[in-house]
């Protein structure tokens, strides 16, 4: 109760003191310049275009900054072990939980072909693909990617026995 009765003088005191600032104010709100609405003359092309500039140049810098690298150098690494191992496995395994968002979903919608290059490719190319500097051929950029079906292909022994199944057959 005593609080809430403290609640309540704080409450009038503040609202006495912009009452009073108001009204102290109050004459000078005469002189003020009137707002209008902005010209139709009036091109922003140069200021949005400045913005942009200060937008991108501040990316940039972040993009420079050490954390910003290091979890770029994680997510090569990350990336080309699942690579690998879907690739050993034959199956599409799932991703781990440590993988960026932006990592997993480029790397649902690559294929068979791209997936072997990005193995062949290694953790440090992986890296400067994804970072931009350097592409990797047959490899799109990295940005999210409709998921796509992997197909991979057979085990070279099962293949092989169902060559000589089908031979077999037609003899």
């Amino acid at each position: 109760m005593f609080r809430s009765i403290l609640a309540a003088i704080g409450q009038g005191l503040r609202s006495a003191f912009r009452f009073g600032l108001a009204f102290l104010f109050w004459p000078f709100t005469l002189f003020r310049a009137p707002v209008r609405p902005a010209a139709a003359g009036v091109d922003l092309a140069g200021f949005t275009s400045a913005a942009a500039k200060i937008s991108e140049t501040r990316k940039q810098v972040a993009e420079a900054s050490p954390s910003f690298l290091r979890d770029h150098q994680r997510d090569a690494m990350i990336a080309w072990s699942w690579v690998a191992t879907s690739l050993l496995a034959k199956a599409t395994q799932p991703f781990p939980t440590t993988l960026s968002k932006r990592m997993r979903t480029w790397l649902q919608g690559l294929d068979h072909d791209q997936l072997t290059a990005l193995r062949n490719a290694g953790i440090q190319r992986i890296f400067e693909h994804c970072s931009g500097n350097t592409p990797i051929a047959s490899v799109p950029r990295v940005r999210p990617l409709a998921p796509a079906a992997v197909r991979y292909p057979a085990r070279i022994r099962e293949a092989a026995h169902e060559i000589a199944e089908i031979g077999f057959r037609l003899a």
